[in-house]
């Protein structure tokens, strides 16, 4: 049985392998855990969706039974990394989606994310086509980041 769970996100910068090292310019670690929790709510909700249309009910226990290969598919988004900045390091792509992984559990597509039920795990990077995210076509922004507008005009004589 192949299910497949899309989620609607790609990693946060923050979540990277090279960019978590504090010492270099690095994220700190509560920009880490707030995407962390972030991208796992998201893979969460997207997994209990995949695992409806795969068994028709949200109860019971884990829906694949056995050992799994989990792939990662990773578009990232246009706008963050345009032509002239490089795709992350595609290495570092399973260390990033960790919490999707952790979603997935939360859910109960799996029984667990030990290598006991997981046998391989696979990934790819690409950049993505259409110059736009989930939140660019939700018309939302982030959270904590400011919008640079016009500069003001100065009221004076």
């Amino acid at each position: 049985m192949i299910v497949t769970v899309r989620v609607p996100m790609a990693p946060d910068r923050a979540l990277l392998p090279n960019v978590r090292r504090r010492g270099k310019g690095g994220s700190s670690f509560w920009s880490q855990a707030e995407a962390t929790a972030e991208l796992r709510a998201v893979a969460r909700i997207a997994a209990m969706h995949a695992r409806h249309a795969a068994i028709g009910n949200l109860g019971g226990g884990p829906v694949v039974s056995g050992r799994v290969i989990v792939t990662y598919d990773v578009t990232w988004p246009w706008r963050r990394y345009k032509r002239a900045i490089p795709l992350p390091d595609p290495c570092g792509i399973p260390t990033a989606c960790k919490a999707i992984l952790d979603g997935i559990v939360d859910a109960q597509l799996i029984a667990d994310d030990s290598g006991e039920y997981v046998a391989e795990v696979r990934a790819r990077g690409r950049r993505g086509e259409d110059g736009r995210g989930l939140a660019a076509a939700l018309g939302r922004r982030r959270a904590g980041r400011r919008r640079r507008g016009r500069a003001r005009r100065v009221l004076g004589p």
